[in-house]
């Protein structure tokens, strides 16, 4: 009942309702106002399979010369993309660039989707995701009934129920925006036509990490088709929401106020991005701040790709995303033992 209260409340609050409905707009804003250039059918006998032959130490070459990189960053660079080569060989020995997509179309569309819509539905899933265990937290200070809740050993423990209340809340909002959003982009540029498609194919390239001395191809590390970009992509956009209610829920459960808990959430959440450019780009300080979850969301399309010069490991958004989910895990249940002891005078 408890649990059923808490999630009846998130999900009823006036301004979440109103936040969903912008980022709606906001996102429909996005595709209508999107359009491609050329529309040529594609010739796929006329062309040759881009992994063939291709050789992973160019690409590290480019990063190396562009951003003049030396020590362990080279080092880092050189040791990823030759563990990089193996599955472009496998990706050669499938065919993979050997799909039509969208042809010569396919680069904008797909950037489109996996990058503009999928970041923006993260960014607005993990806000939401914040707000609901900010909200949930400080739900009862901010109506002055913490000293009578409280008062109870089942009070001492509603914090159970909100943290589940907050993910279940927020894997509601993130499938109502997701819905809408890919209702409108499926309507207007027809992706239901290429789900079977392979994302790596001849006619796209990396959103993110062409370097000025060439054009990179769409690696991802597994073979993707478009549906199975779109169905990983929401399973990692939901992970990192939960990473955000997570916080949210620590920092609410360790600070009281809740206009405290949302300065101090804000002020950890911007220093996170503000710090990441002071370090260098292949060093393992710009890769950590570029494996959790704030840095996720700004790489939004290099998501199961070789991720470009500033990761130095493959599967960067996976691991990243678990060991964040593992940590901000422990801190809530620290937290919510605080909360059990935590003198309300």
């Amino acid at each position: 009942m408890l649990f059923l209260y808490e999630l009846k409340k998130l999900l009823l609050t006036p301004a979440i309702a109103a936040f969903l409905i912008i980022c709606a707009v906001v996102n429909t804003f996005i595709v209508v106002s999107s359009y491609v250039w050329q529309y040529e059918p594609a010739n796929l006998a006329e062309q040759a399979d881009v992994f063939d032959g291709f050789d992973a130490r160019e690409i590290a070459e480019r990063y190396i010369g562009e951003y003049s990189l030396s020590g362990g960053s080279e080092a880092n660079i050189r040791e990823k993309y030759a563990k990089l080569q193996p599955v472009i060989d496998a990706k050669a020995a499938r065919d993979d660039s050997m799909s039509e997509y969208f042809g010569v179309n396919t680069r904008t569309l797909h950037t489109l989707l996996f990058k503009q819509l999928f970041g923006a539905i993260a960014a607005e899933s993990c806000v939401a995701a914040l707000f609901f265990a900010l909200l949930g937290t400080g739900y009862e200070q901010t109506r002055n009934t913490e000293s009578i809740v409280c008062a109870s050993r089942t009070g001492r423990r509603i914090l159970l129920p909100k943290l589940l209340a907050a993910l279940i809340a927020s894997a509601v909002f993130l499938a109502a925006l997701t819905a809408v959003t890919l209702a409108v982009a499926f309507a207007k540029f027809g992706y239901a036509s290429v789900l079977g498609d392979n994302v790596s194919s001849l006619y796209n390239t990396a959103v993110q990490g062409n370097t000025n001395n060439g054009i990179k191809p769409l690696i991802t590390l597994r073979s993707f088709t478009v549906g199975g970009l779109i169905a990983a992509s929401l399973g990692l956009t939901l992970a990192l929401a939960w990473c955000f209610a997570l916080f949210g829920f620590a920092v609410g459960a360790a600070i009281r106020g809740g206009y405290g808990a949302t300065l101090a959430s804000i002020a950890v959440l911007a220093a996170s991005v503000v710090a990441a450019p002071l370090f260098a780009v292949g060093s393992e300080a710009r890769y950590a701040f570029a494996s959790i979850p704030p840095g996720l969301i700004l790489g939004a399309g290099t998501w199961f790709t070789d991720g470009g010069a500033m990761i130095t490991h493959l599967r960067f958004e996976t691991t990243g995303t678990a060991l964040s989910l593992a940590v901000l895990a422990a801190l809530s249940l620290a937290a919510a033992a605080y909360y059990k002891r935590r003198d309300l005078k």
